[in-house]
């Protein structure tokens, strides 16, 4: 048994027969939340693995990072445990880690080809759980999923915290730097070990020269102008100096240029201070003009700090309500996600679907007053087209919603968010007295905006697709024509013969039976062919069901039929009845109709160079952890390697204009996103195409 065939199972062994795995998501969770540092979060993880270890029967269960090396490839940043007994960085382990990019959340082999692996983005980072079996079961697949992306975030979240306090470290000691020197009106920044010897540490207003004729004095040369001691007697008794008029001496060793001087010691030994030129010109101004750009630099940075946070929520917010099913829990995130975003207390989600009637989706359990609802149906005529609009907390209809919802009565905004053929209102209060940030409600005009043109970009996209599948059935109007026309030919015949017969008078009841049943059967037959086309010519639903794959691949064999004969092209289907995923069938169907069509234009010679030799189409299946594979295999040449990569690529076709519009594989491959899965394009071993529809599995 190969690492690949191995079950993949939450159980261990036990005298009384099978237990799971003490080790939980939420286990995980609660020990990952409080850490704070990258050195605590390896030590958790170590604990973590050799928990699991113990649990699962393993010999290793191993937490890698992987990060991208100079050089291009990827390269090992570490491992736990830390002692490299594991892992090498190697050629071998970068050359791995290239095909599990393109393959995350999905188990996969390790890279050694015994263990079992899972990959999760990280930031720039792969992490990677793997896991090395000493008998014939490792972790549930769930499990090292969930503990993969728990550890990937923690690892995120601890980056995250760390670069953004590096450059608020960095940001506050620059500024502090400036301004302290702006109110010190100070040129040099000075330090001094304990023998007293100067350096320049920042040169400030131009004043290089100066910097340069101070460089390596002694403090003890300089004396102040009145002439009692020197600079550096004082500055070691103790004493701190503020703007002090000394002589510097000039570079015959006499009496030099007049400047004023500022400092005291160091605690931990040596001095201190600053310098600035005996002069008052607009030279000052430079320095002002630093303090200033100094605090755009900060303002800037968090522009593009509430930048990347915005971006961020947005993607999010897209990925939750463009979801092929909107369910409730994926409603439950977004609101909590935008009342993030917008600093609120408390919200709520509403909505009024086309037939006016309104209910409450987030909280699940609430109730809404009759006053309500009424004020509800006014939000578009508030709104005005605008997305946002806020009530001041003491208006009367903010009072209301206030009450009915249970918020605190400060300023109410509200929402709108398409959802579909619905409008949802998201409803919610200030989390400051002071009210709402401006700039967070101009992100949420800008959000309500983005899903109103992504929700019409799908559409258009659908309506892509339908004309695609009309064009499609236009290109079968010949077969079509020919499974009408057999079953139409007998029942004319025997319409005929039994016409013939009644004029007989020895005609036996049962020969005339035979022939109506035979009608009957033929009748039956091209209701069959209308009722196939009629379901493929519909306009998908978006609605899921559970359906046997073998039954798709059927009813696409039966509708291509005619196409199929008429090439000379075989079809074979090797698929478990009882292996079955939940989709929309139409659309799916679509999307095999659509390969089979490309596999036999390949085969002929359309776009594509023809071999000799049989023409055959396969649809097989096959599992692999966490997915389900239908393979669309054929016997043409394949795909040639340059354009391995723009297969699916809109409007890439390589077949004459009257042919194709490239558009094909392009929309199998948004149908295939839109349910979770992906299309993946290769050739097989022994030649000709093949085209993988990969579906998740159901948890």
């Amino acid at each position: 048994m190969t690492a690949s065939d191995r079950p993949w199972t939450n159980d261990r062994p036990q005298e009384n027969g099978l237990a799971p795995s003490g080790v939980t998501p939420s286990d995980v969770a609660l020990r990952l939340a409080p850490i704070r540092s990258e050195s605590e979060l390896r030590g958790a993880l170590a604990e973590l693995a050799g928990q699991i270890e113990e649990d699962a029967l393993l010999k290793n269960f191993i937490f890698v990072e992987i990060a991208p090396a100079a050089s291009g490839g990827w390269r090992l940043n570490w491992q736990t445990p830390s002692d490299g007994s594991f892992l090498q960085d190697t050629p071998r382990l970068s050359e791995w880690a290239i095909r599990a990019e393109r393959r995350p959340n999905t188990a996969m082999q390790g890279p050694d080809g015994k263990s079992l692996a899972l990959v999760v983005p990280s930031g720039t980072s792969l992490l990677a759980v793997i896991a090395c079996p000493a008998g014939e079961s490792v972790p549930a697949h769930g499990l090292m999923t969930d503990v993969a992306k728990l550890a990937a975030a923690t690892l995120e979240r601890l980056r995250g915290q760390a670069m953004q306090e590096a450059g608020r470290r960095a940001s506050e000691t620059q500024l502090s730097y400036v301004n302290n020197a702006l109110a010190l009106d100070a040129d040099i920044l000075w330090e001094a070990s304990a023998n007293g010897v100067l350096h320049s540490r920042r040169v400030l207003n131009g004043k290089a020269d100066l910097a340069a004729r101070v460089e390596g004095l002694s403090l003890s040369s300089f004396v102040p102008r009145d002439g009692a001691g020197n600079v550096k007697d004082r500055l070691a008794s103790g004493e701190t100096i503020r703007q002090l008029a000394v002589r510097i001496p000039d570079a015959e060793g006499g009496a030099g240029r007049i400047v004023r001087f500022s400092g005291m010691s160091n605690p931990e030994g040596g001095f201190f201070g600053t310098l600035m030129a005996e002069v008052a010109s607009d030279e000052r101004r430079s320095l002002s003009e630093a303090a200033s750009l100094m605090n755009d630099v900060s303002r800037a940075r968090k522009r593009e700090e509430r930048h990347r946070r915005e971006a961020e929520i947005m993607l999010e917010g897209l990925r939750l309500l463009l979801g092929n099913a909107t369910s409730r829990e994926r409603l439950e995130k977004l609101v909590a996600l935008l009342k993030d975003a917008l600093r609120a207390d408390k919200a709520v989600l509403v909505e009024q679907a086309v037939d006016r009637s309104i209910r409450l989706l987030v909280p699940r359990d609430g109730m809404l007053p009759a006053r309500v609802e009424r004020l509800i149906r006014q939000f578009d005529d508030w709104l005005a087209g605008k997305g946002v609009r806020v009530l001041g907390e003491k208006v009367d209809e903010a009072a209301d919603m206030q009450s009915a919802f249970n918020l605190p009565e400060r300023e109410v905004a509200i929402i709108a968010l398409p959802l579909r053929s619905e409008t949802a209102y998201l409803v919610c209060a200030a989390r400051s007295p002071n009210g709402f940030d401006s700039a967070d409600l101009d992100f949420a005009a800008r959000f309500n905006l983005l899903l109103q043109q992504a929700f019409q970009l799908r559409e258009e996209q659908s309506q892509l697709a339908q004309t695609a599948k009309m064009a499609a059935l236009g290109q079968m109007s010949a077969s079509i024509a020919h499974e009408l026309r057999q079953p139409l030919n007998t029942i004319s015949m025997s319409a005929q013969n039994l016409e013939a017969m009644l004029e007989s008078p020895d005609v036996p009841p049962d020969f005339i039976l035979k022939k109506a049943q035979r009608i009957l059967a033929q009748v039956e037959r091209a209701n069959d062919v209308v009722t196939r086309l009629r379901r493929f010519g519909r306009k998908g639903t978006g609605s899921e069901e559970e359906i046997a794959l073998a039954t798709l691949a059927e009813n696409v064999s039966a509708i291509m039929g005619h196409v199929l004969m008429q090439k000379g092209v075989r079809i074979e289907i090797d698929v478990p009845e009882a292996l079955a995923v939940s989709v929309d069938p139409l659309q799916i169907e679509q999307v095999l109709t659509n390969l089979v069509q490309n596999a036999t234009d390949a085969m002929s010679g359309v776009g594509a160079d023809a071999r000799d030799g049989e023409k055959r189409i396969t649809i097989s299946s096959r599992r692999q952890p966490g997915e389900i594979c239908l393979d669309v295999l054929d016997t043409g040449p394949g795909f040639p390697d340059k354009i391995l990569d723009r297969a699916a690529e809109p409007f890439f076709t390589t077949k004459p204009s009257n042919e194709g519009t490239g558009l094909g594989l392009a929309i199998c491959d948004a149908i295939l996103r839109e349910h979770g899965g992906r299309l993946d394009i290769g050739n097989c071993d022994n030649g000709g195409g093949r085209v993988t529809l990969v579906f998740p599995t159901q948890n």
